[in-house]
């Protein structure tokens, strides 16, 4: 117990609901019964009224909202056992990582609150989680709102989501702060081109293959944005371009096919189609 117990009376009440907590978590344990964690939970808590030092009693409470997903109440609980007893750190350490959702930065949130939320937001991305690594992503902007990195994960958070225009505001931001910002520009195109706003797409396009006069995808994205809008001659200039600086550009052939069939130049189309075919198989 703590140095500053309530007296051996609280001592022992202490005692009772932490033994009682770890009684129910193991039931719930053997048939996963949410409710049951819920209740461990409320007597490891009632544990902590009768000693707000047990080490015992806050490691408890942390494991049993971690079981059913309370992941800050969890990092809260765990963050206070640690200054009570540093040495629960090495087992909170091996529960974070064998744990799917891995709260590996649980330990360092009250050091360094912006690394840890961050680093969650990216493990909870990479996992498709967007909904929850964007939660994650607010938690570092309310601290720092300019942190490009962010910004960036949640916009493409977003866009994954398919809120495209949020995701554009984020990205408009972002160069706002680094105006020489491609992938932002970059991402804005996708967005804007998933939403068929053709027009405004091909402004962007237009920034990005002149920041980037390689980016052979984007340079087809123009084309085929250009072909839906009927501009059919103006698609195929763009698309010639990046045929002869890289004529094994099998979306580029598909592409120009498109718009000679569309001009009515079926032969020109055909001799495309084909060469396209003929990448793909080679």
């Amino acid at each position: 117990m703590g140095l500053f117990g309530l007296g051996k009376s609280n001592d022992e009440k202490c005692q009772h609901w932490i033994n009682k907590g770890y009684d129910i978590y193991k039931k719930a344990e053997k048939k996963y019964d949410s409710e049951l964690y819920v209740i461990s939970a409320k007597c490891f808590n009632t544990a902590i009224h009768y000693d707000s030092e047990s080490s015992d009693a806050w490691y408890g409470r942390g494991y049993a909202c971690y079981a059913v997903r309370y992941d800050e109440e969890a990092i809260r609980c765990f963050n206070e056992a640690i200054k009570l007893d540093p040495e629960l750190k090495p087992r909170i350490k091996y529960l974070s990582d064998h744990d799917e959702f891995n709260m590996q930065h649980t330990l360092k949130i009250d050091l360094n609150p912006l690394s840890s939320n961050y680093e969650t937001a990216k493990e909870l991305a990479n996992q498709k989680q967007y909904e929850s690594a964007i939660i994650f992503f607010d938690k570092v902007l309310q601290i720092r709102p300019e942190h490009l990195e962010s910004l960036f994960g949640k916009a493409l958070s977003l866009y994954n989501l398919e809120r495209y225009d949020e995701s554009v505001s984020l990205y408009l931001e972002m160069i706002k702060l680094d105006p020489h910002n491609s992938e932002a520009r970059n991402n804005i195109c996708f967005s804007l081109l998933a939403q068929d706003k053709l027009e405004e797409a091909i402004v962007y396009l237009d920034e990005v293959i002149e920041m980037q006069p390689t980016n052979w995808s984007q340079m087809n994205n123009k084309s085929a944005a250009l072909g839906k809008l009927g501009r059919y001659e103006e698609s195929i200039e763009c698309i010639d371009a990046v045929l002869e600086a890289n004529p094994k550009y099998v979306d580029g052939w598909h592409n120009k096919g498109k718009s000679l069939k569309e001009l009515g130049r079926d032969e020109e189309a055909e001799q495309c189609f084909a060469k396209a075919k003929e990448l793909e198989e080679s």
